[in-house]
């Protein structure tokens, strides 16, 4: 396993170029991108996140990987597929992770805290509903609190993107 001596980052072993000053100016404070030679996106960064198993408010370093894929020259993503995760766990040396994802789109989510007695299931699969799209996409979405599909729908159309909400439909 590789890590950024900046920021604590996962770096790839293999597989996987930086991405150009262009894709990375698109990214979040924090996070490295890569890219694959047939067009997986990895966002890499290390961040405090709130552990699995602990009390609300015990928080921890943990590597997060967001993968999504761009195909061709087209500047619309899809989801990578489970072979193309497998592929991103394997290239960035992921020793323990927790495919978890908070909303619906064409981002997939891996955590993995630091400390490998935190290395568990997040919290939410138990505590909030798990959405799953036609496709076998999963997400949780809170039982009480706004609609994490209808914020994504909200969100999209900022950017003059078009993602109806899985759960409520467009216009919600």
């Amino acid at each position: 396993m590789r890590q950024s001596p900046k920021d604590g980052a996962l770096m790839p072993e293999r597989g996987f170029s930086k991405a150009s000053n262009r894709q990375s100016s698109m990214l979040p404070d924090g996070a490295t991108g890569w890219v694959s030679h047939d067009g997986l996106l990895v966002l890499s960064t290390c961040a405090v996140m709130e552990l699995p198993g602990q009390p609300d408010g015990v928080n921890g370093l943990t590597w997060f990987l967001s993968v999504s894929r761009l195909d061709g020259d087209t500047t619309e993503a899809r989801r990578a597929s489970d072979d193309e995760m497998a592929r991103v766990v394997e290239c960035f040396d992921l020793p323990a992770f927790d495919e978890d994802n908070h909303f619906p789109g064409v981002s997939r989510g891996l955590f993995c805290p630091i400390d490998p007695q935190y290395r568990a299931a997040c919290d939410c699969k138990i505590t909030e509903t798990v959405v799953v799209e036609p496709d076998g996409f999963e997400w949780t979405n809170p039982t009480d609190g706004e609609c994490r599909g209808c914020s994504y729908e909200h969100a999209a159309a900022r950017f003059g993107q078009t993602s109806p909400c899985p759960i409520h439909g467009p216009g919600q």
